[in-house]
């Protein structure tokens, strides 16, 4: 079940997405959007890190996501998030994304080690229009569109993956305690 919408002004917006099957309380978030290039949001939802993960499993175009998102997704966090897009014409338009989280994973609504989960996103978009969070061109834009996109994020935890179930370990790393794992990742 997904609800979003806006209050008081189309400005502050909230959005809130359950799974009934599971009883899961996947996503909840306020957002402030101040102007184009400065926006404001907290809560948890996926962090806008690797786009074949924030694409949504209702709207994959493949069967599975590929076997790299298994080990370095970030996949929903809590925390707060400066955003935006500086729409500069052409080759100088960029999105941005600045965030902190609590790097426990979905519902975990503590701070393990008070060592938060930094994450940054830097996409540039050089003819001028952002590539939506999508797996390929399904609108058919008549004009073409590409980004280059550069993040990188970086924790201190006890974990060394996440997932929908919230923190996890991956393959060979023992079960973790807090400040443990020291987890850098850079994506181009």
């Amino acid at each position: 079940m997904k609800v979003g919408g806006h209050a008081s002004s189309s400005k502050f917006k909230y959005y809130l997405e359950y799974e009934l099957a599971a009883g899961l309380l996947l996503d909840y978030r306020v957002m402030y959007e101040i102007t184009p290039w400065l926006n404001f949001k907290i809560g948890q939802w996926k962090a806008q890190y690797s786009r074949e993960r924030i694409i949504s499993s209702g709207k994959q175009q493949l069967v599975d996501r590929s076997i790299l998102n298994y080990a370095f997704t970030l996949d929903r966090q809590q925390g707060a998030s400066l955003f935006g897009r500086i729409d500069g014409k052409g080759a100088l338009d960029f999105n941005y994304w600045i965030s902190s989280f609590m790097g426990t994973g979905r519902g975990a609504n503590t701070n393990d080690d008070k060592n938060m989960l930094w994450m940054g996103r830097w996409q540039w978009n050089p003819f001028g229009e952002p590539v939506g969070f999508q797996g390929s061109d399904i609108e058919r834009h008549q004009r073409f569109i590409m980004s280059m996109t550069l993040a990188g994020a970086t924790n201190k935890t006890q974990y060394t993956r996440f997932s929908t179930a919230g923190g996890s370990q991956l393959p060979g790393f023992e079960e973790g305690v807090p400040s443990q794992y020291r987890i850098n990742q850079w994506m181009f």
